[in-house]
């Protein structure tokens, strides 16, 4: 079983670069040493590996040999730096940016003019945030591979800056990998939550999400009813129940925030929001934290019109995100997107599509350096 995440960036710009760099490329994976499990980790290599489309993956995590590293270009220090899995408490990765390609060839060889097919496929870049065992983070563009044994098989995961998809495709069809962690470890200086859902049945996942990054965090499931999540930096977390036929949520104000969310203002954010051109040609803000300077959306997008998509009848679609926006020169940008959960219906109906439900005691619990936070979330 092996994921890929991403393909190899800036090959060149010349055909022939191109194709050298893209057969380099393919001998380095296929030469690539076998899996296996390394020794010289410690017990707390276990872990797991959690994909965009809900796809979870636990076990115990290794590299392709002991010397294995991950690299990241640090955007802050402008340089490569290298780290072993046994210095990694936790990676997660964020779009950075998502978009549909023109597919080209080059009209010669040697020669940058473009002949475009007419027909596209999708690409998304991505963001790495590394958190160390030392409490330092590192975030820019990530390469690394990594082996996930959870006692069955054997995973492969490639961690690249960006993934494109076939033609045809869209984004939205993309299943990328969106956080690794090493379950038994924390960061110097990181807290910890316990959370107890309360009314939901068993039905529900529970997700956290600090109101100063755009991450989703997956709770591991306990007993009946019991969450916990660790390996989180200080900060205030917002709680999302999310099931097949709802999602229970709150948002808090971004730190941020400036002066009070008034009427005005959240008239401006969601004129903003609807001007947005994208594949949904619909869009509702459902509920607003925030002021006149930051604020952060839950965001339920649609669409009916006819599109590319062939694997249904006239299908509706439905997705629900998080928005972190920034008022910039008199205009309110979207900064994040956090993806919350999707769905189509045949023939435009809605049967898949979740209920939502604010509920104010799901947001704004406080974590602390060293610490856990115990919280009751009580369906209403």
């Amino acid at each position: 079983m092996s994921w890929r995440f991403g393909t190899n960036a800036n090959a060149g710009r010349r055909a022939h670069a191109r194709r050298a760099a893209m057969l380099l490329a393919a001998v380095l994976v296929l030469s690539a040493p076998a899996p296996r499990t390394c020794s010289a980790e410690s017990a707390d290599s276990r872990g797991f590996v959690q994909l965009s489309d809900g796809t979870r993956v636990e076990g115990e995590i290794f590299g392709p040999s002991e010397e294995s590293t991950i690299r990241i270009f640090d955007a802050a220090l402008k340089k490569f730096r290298e780290f072993r899995l046994a210095e990694i408490v936790s990676i997660s990765l964020a779009v950075e940016k998502a978009a549909m390609i023109d597919k080209f060839t080059f009209k010669e060889l040697g020669w940058d003019e473009k002949i475009f097919s007419g027909k596209s496929f999708p690409r998304i870049d991505f963001l790495a945030t590394a958190t160390l065992t030392t409490g330092e983070k590192v975030a820019g563009h990530i390469l690394g591979v990594v082996y996930v044994d959870d006692g069955r098989s054997t995973a492969k995961f490639v961690l690249e800056r960006y993934m494109r998809g076939e033609v045809g495709r869209k984004v939205e069809d993309l299943a990328y990998v969106k956080e690794l962690c090493f379950a038994g470890r924390t960061a110097a200086g990181g807290g910890a939550v316990s959370a107890t859902l309360k009314g939901f049945d068993g039905k529900a996942g529970l997700y956290v999400m600090c109101n100063s990054s755009p991450l989703l965090l997956p709770a591991a499931a306990g007993k009946e009813g019991e969450f916990r999540r660790d390996c989180l930096a200080p900060g205030t977390y917002d709680f999302f129940a999310v099931s097949d036929d709802a999602i229970h949520f709150s948002l808090s104000p971004p730190p941020d925030a400036g002066g009070p969310m008034t009427e005005a203002v959240a008239a401006e954010i969601k004129a903003r929001v609807g001007e947005i051109e994208e594949f949904f040609t619909g869009k509702e803000v459902l509920h607003l934290a925030g002021g006149d300077k930051a604020a952060r959306a839950l965001v339920r997008k649609t669409r009916t019109e006819k599109s590319t998509y062939d694997r249904m009848k006239d299908p509706r679609f439905h997705r629900f995100e998080v928005y972190s926006m920034k008022k910039t020169g008199g205009m309110w940008l979207v900064e994040s997107r956090t993806f919350i959960r999707r769905g189509a219906d045949p023939e435009g109906g809605s049967a898949s599509e979740p209920k939502v439900v604010m509920v104010p005691s799901f947001a704004g619990h406080l974590v602390e350096a060293g610490k856990e936070t115990r919280v009751l979330l009580e369906k209403p």
